[in-house]
């Protein structure tokens, strides 16, 4: 059997270190996952519409979230 060679990636960065390189539009409040179901025709919408605006689908949603609100409480 072949023996493998263990590669050394070098010292693990601080939590400091890996939150400065993730660049300026990382927000600094905590991030928490929304999980739930969606027709897939729906899904697919969304995901196109997100790559042809060039925004990501938690932009989509946080847009489209906002903007109802906005329009409901008037």
């Amino acid at each position: 059997m072949a023996k493998l060679k263990k590669r050394n990636k070098g010292a693990v960065p601080t939590i400091e270190e890996a939150s400065n390189n993730l660049g300026p539009n990382v927000e600094k409040e905590t991030i928490k996952p929304m999980n739930f179901k969606v027709p897939e025709s729906f899904y697919d919408d969304v995901r196109l519409f997100a790559f042809e605006q060039k925004i990501s689908m938690t932009d989509v949603f946080k847009k489209s979230f906002y903007h109802y609100r906005n329009t409901v409480n008037k």
